[in-house]
């Protein structure tokens, strides 16, 4: 008589040597490049070399999967540029604040590959998956804290009265976050090859020290 070996329920035989991290990072790369709409199970299981039945073990299902993601990969990685105003808010004047705060943004997003084109896939997109996330927990508290000491340099007259407080970080992330995910096509164009983060940075910081200055200093 012969004896059938089962297989012990747990974890699938195919998961020796590719670890969580790596599908999470796998994940990450596709939704930044397809969407998180247009990437499935199946084709993170593809790129990674396994089924999605690993997927699965892991992570349970898709949504399990892109809230892993976003807690994991995501927010670790926006927390230098989220936790910013804060932390320095004490210890710059509103003014200072504005600078090194745009600063941070550059030197963050020029670091990660898959960002920029994540916020606009997944962020700026009406039914981009981050937005609801990104709206909810990360964006308020920090725009909150930036714009409250905006309006304090102001009332310090160190901040041109003219500005309108809530519009300031949109601007900023106008001109960081979106000019690093456009940075491919400007980037190209004659004269601009030598352009890099630093460059950028050091026009940005300009061109705000300038629209943030009080009247009286221009």
């Amino acid at each position: 008589m012969s004896h059938v070996t089962r297989k012990s329920p747990g974890r699938p035989a195919e998961s020796e040597g590719v670890q969580r991290g790596e599908l999470l990072d796998g994940a990450l790369q596709l939704f930044a490049q397809q969407g998180i709409g247009g990437t499935s199970l199946s084709a993170i299981a593809r790129q990674a070399g396994v089924t999605p039945a690993l997927l699965h073990y892991y992570f349970g299902n898709k949504e399990s999967l892109v809230d892993t993601v976003w807690r994991e990969r995501i927010l670790p990685a926006l927390q230098p540029v989220a936790g910013f105003p804060a932390q320095q808010g004490a210890e710059l004047t509103g003014r200072e604040l504005v600078l090194a705060f745009a600063q941070t943004i550059i030197r963050v997003v020029a670091s990660i590959d898959w960002l920029p084109s994540l916020w606009i896939r997944e962020v700026l997109s009406p039914d981009g998956q981050l937005r609801p996330r990104l709206t909810s927990t990360v964006l308020p508290q920090v725009i909150g804290v930036l714009t409250e000491h905006i309006r304090q340099g102001q009332a310090a007259g160190e901040i041109n009265a003219e500005l309108d407080p809530r519009l300031v970080p949109v601007s900023i992330i106008g001109l960081t976050v979106f000019a690093l995910a456009a940075r491919p096509i400007w980037g190209r164009l004659p004269g601009n090859e030598d352009i890099d983060a630093d460059g950028l940075a050091r026009h940005v910081t300009h061109l705000l020290d300038h629209g943030t200055s009080p009247a009286h200093a221009r």
